[in-house]
């Protein structure tokens, strides 16, 4: 890049790399972004290389498909912008062509709306929408897994949804349909096998697993239960990481923070609360995203049986704790 910013023509350089035979990805990184680092190149060249990246998005042939989107994805990977030490959101929207790469590479077939994501000439380049919250959080878990860049010894970089909450915060339109804008959160890795259950839409699993997480965090295996203390001391951060997967991989459905806005919505009346998310004193859960009512999981904090006197002190303890560490 040093070279071909201070050559008169960088056109030598990118023709050889245009005409390896197995070029790497990271070689195409190089210069895909020529525009943008000033660089003058012949016309017949930058033809070449349209016809490598831009073109090869929708070329019949699989490897150059296969070359040109993953340099495009690449650069979407490594242009991320920071929010915290834990956490990255993209500035843009998946595409059609990298979904194609995604449903490829699993043998994907999608759960529903198969129209919507036809993967037709002309639209490589598009936003994909229209698509399954399961759908969506199936193409993170993918991704999850493909990124080895992170060399972390204690945590794990996994890709999740942007939680509603997180749109507004960074001033993204609501989606009008399903889309991926990504997440790149780095978690320590107890939190590896919640993440894997809930990108699966594991409901049942991912409950019993919030539930061993918050008993693990107060030192609570052996009781299986949470003292009212345990409760107003649980860590916000924990809590914040438990929430935040739940409602991504949910989609605004489920999660602690859409369950005490519901118990603040039914003026903090426990009995309006369970009715409204469903929850009977029998138990009786649903572990589904579309038979279950908004804010009906996760269940995890280790209760008594509900209407019961402690479970009411529990309950409303857990509430102002969620309040209180602003979820």
């Amino acid at each position: 890049r040093l070279y071909a910013a201070q050559v008169s023509n960088a056109s030598n350089l990118v023709r050889a790399i245009v005409d390896m035979s197995s070029p790497s990805i990271n070689t195409f990184l190089v210069v895909a972004d020529y525009e943008n680092e000033g660089w003058r190149i012949e016309q017949q060249v930058k033809q070449q290389l349209f016809e490598k990246l831009d073109a090869g998005l929708e070329s019949n042939d699989s490897e150059i498909f296969k070359l040109a989107v993953e340099v495009k994805l690449a650069k979407r990977l490594n242009n991320f912008v920071g929010v915290d030490e834990d956490l990255e959101v993209d500035n843009s929207y998946i595409t059609f062509a990298e979904y194609e790469l995604f449903k490829r590479e699993m043998k994907f077939e999608s759960s529903r709306n198969q129209q919507f994501i036809n993967f037709n000439k002309g639209v490589a380049k598009n936003i994909i929408d229209g698509i399954t919250v399961k759908d969506a959080n199936s193409f993170c878990y993918w991704l999850s897994f493909r990124d080895k860049s992170s060399d972390l010894s204690n945590k794990t970089i996994w890709y999740r949804l942007l939680t509603p909450k997180e749109r507004t915060n960074y001033n993204i339109s609501k989606d009008q349909k399903t889309s991926i804008r990504l997440a790149r959160h780095k978690l320590s890795s107890r939190y590896n096998l919640l993440a894997e259950h809930l990108m699966r839409g594991e409901w049942k699993k991912s409950n019993e697993e919030t539930l061993k997480i918050m008993l693990q965090l107060a030192g609570r295996e052996s009781q299986s239960y949470l003292t009212l203390e345990d409760i107003e001391n649980f860590p916000c951060k924990d809590l914040y990481i438990i929430d935040t997967l739940w409602v991504s991989a949910s989609n605004g459905h489920f999660g602690f923070s859409v369950q005490k806005e519901i118990y603040y919505e039914s003026s903090t009346d426990l009995r309006a609360f369970c009715k409204e998310v469903d929850w009977q004193s029998q138990g009786g859960y649903i572990y589904n995203l579309k038979g279950a009512r908004k804010g009906h999981l996760p269940y995890g904090i280790p209760q008594w049986n509900i209407y019961t006197i402690k479970w009411e002190q529990q309950q409303r303890k857990f509430f102002s704790r969620v309040e209180t560490c602003k979820l």
